[in-house]
């Protein structure tokens, strides 16, 4: 059985945030294959990176710079400081934390867009999955929709096709309020839409 056409844009809920998750889902996207190539690579800190740190003048690391202690070799200077373990175990800590960001970040990204996912493929019509294609993945304006579709008359077509878009992915964002598991993405969802409005008004000013 079919789903009943929405017309009213009030009557779907999280609306900020389903036009927040269709409007990035490009840069979510991008953003997803970007960590994942990072947590793919080799989190160990290496003597070849302890070097190039430590040999580093042009990027200023108080911490890590090689101190002129009485020693006037600079290479010698290195060599102890490497030679140190209180000083790899630190670089190697900071790595695994920025492993670990790296995967809360993966993580809430791929949740991000398994909520367009989800209500793309559950909920959308054929017709309503072109538009999204159109409108948030290629860029397409109602004209540039209308050349693809000769067959489209009004601009209403489309508009009942974006609202019905939003309108599926709202009420899955609307599904996931109910496992506690997601409260803390949910509100960082709500966070990054308003601050996203927020932007567009700034843009249009």
């Amino acid at each position: 059985m079919g789903r009943k056409m929405q017309l009213n844009t009030d009557e779907y809920p999280y609306r900020a945030e389903a036009l927040y998750l269709a409007k990035s889902y490009n840069h979510m996207i991008s953003e997803r294959n970007r960590l994942k190539v990072l947590l793919d690579g080799d989190w160990t800190y290496t003597v070849e990176m302890a070097i190039n740190d430590l040999d580093n003048t042009t990027v200023s690391y108080d911490r890590e710079r090689v101190q002129s202690s009485g020693v006037s070799n600079p290479v010698q200077r290195i060599v102890e400081k490497i030679d140190d373990p209180e000083f790899m175990e630190r670089k190697q800590a900071e790595m695994d934390k920025d492993k670990a960001w790296c995967e809360q970040e993966y993580a809430y990204i791929c949740w991000k867009i398994s909520i367009v996912h989800r209500a793309r493929d559950d909920e959308m019509s054929r017709w309503e999955k072109q538009v999204f294609k159109y409108t948030f993945i290629d860029g397409l304006d109602y004209r540039g929709i209308r050349r693809k579709h000769p067959t489209v008359i009004h601009d209403r077509q489309i508009t009942r096709a974006k609202i019905n878009i939003l309108s599926s992915i709202g009420r899955e964002i609307e599904t996931r309020q109910y496992f506690r598991d997601n409260n803390s993405y949910l509100d960082r969802l709500q966070k990054e839409a308003v601050n996203g409005q927020k932007e567009d008004c700034t843009t249009a000013g």
